[in-house]
């Protein structure tokens, strides 16, 4: 995966500079591009680009309460077309490895495709029911407001919009340094970002203090709520506006 992303940000960087527009606009890194519409400066690159906000909606979503079964349960999220390679199996292996007083207490639930290899893993770990895989046409909304921390933990470096909209509906966020938002989760301080490489050891860790601390919990969700109340994130579509046209002065070829 990381090497196609190399291939197709060199051959995007060779035909900018063939043909320079006045203004290119990208959803990666790359050089010779002016803007970059994701969530922070890319230290991989040196052309100076300007980072956009992320792309939440106009409004500000109101954080909800999570419906947990229980009082005491904490119920984890995910949701991807391919949840194997959104990291499910790093989920259940460190919630399987919880001491029984807190495994106990925990929830899966999960939109995409899965094999059922994977819930057979979670019978192995004692996780088989508290784990919910739901129908695909449940929409996000309904899958956010169910849970108490929202996870990826791909596989491959990626990008994964989903973890603004938890963060703007006051969720805590349980991710690592290949995800792009990580960056964005460390500095609200809105949840947990296991370094890179992915040591399987460090989430396990992370996992006990997440789920047997409700001051942490109630810490990182404060941070994701105050995250939600900063007007800063919103209204992306008018900023980029705002930029294309400031870069696009007249005379100058179309932008791109």
């Amino acid at each position: 995966e990381e090497h196609r992303r190399r291939r197709y940000r060199s051959w995007v960087a060779a035909a900018l500079r063939q043909v320079p527009p006045a203004c290119a606009l990208s959803f990666e890194p790359i050089d010779s591009v002016d803007l970059y519409y994701g969530p922070r400066e890319d230290a991989r690159t040196s052309c100076g680009l300007r980072s956009l906000p992320p792309g939440l909606s106009a409004v500000p979503a109101r954080p909800s309460s999570p419906a947990t079964v229980a009082s005491t349960d904490v119920v984890f999220a995910m949701a991807g077309g391919d949840l194997a390679a959104r990291g499910f199996e790093r989920l259940l292996v460190g919630l399987g490895k919880l001491p029984e007083g807190l495994r106990s207490r925990v929830r899966v639930l999960a939109v995409g495709e899965l094999a059922d290899g994977f819930l057979q893993a979670a019978s192995v770990l004692e996780l088989r029911r508290q784990v919910d895989i739901l129908p695909s046409h449940k929409t996000f909304d309904s899958l956010i407001a169910a849970a108490d921390v929202f996870v990826d933990l791909s596989y491959a470096p990626s990008s994964n919009g989903w973890i603004f909209d938890a963060m703007a509906a006051g969720r805590m966020v349980v991710t690592h340094d290949w995800i792009d938002e990580a960056a964005l989760v460390r500095e609200a301080d809105a949840g947990v970002v296991v370094d890179a490489p992915f040591k399987q050891q460090a989430l396990n860790r992370a996992l006990v203090d997440v789920v047997g601390c409700t001051d942490r919990r109630t810490h990182w969700r404060a941070n994701a709520t105050a995250f939600a109340a900063d007007g800063a994130h919103y209204g992306q579509a008018a900023h980029v506006a705002a930029l294309i046209d400031e870069r696009a002065r007249p005379g100058d070829a179309a932008s791109a």
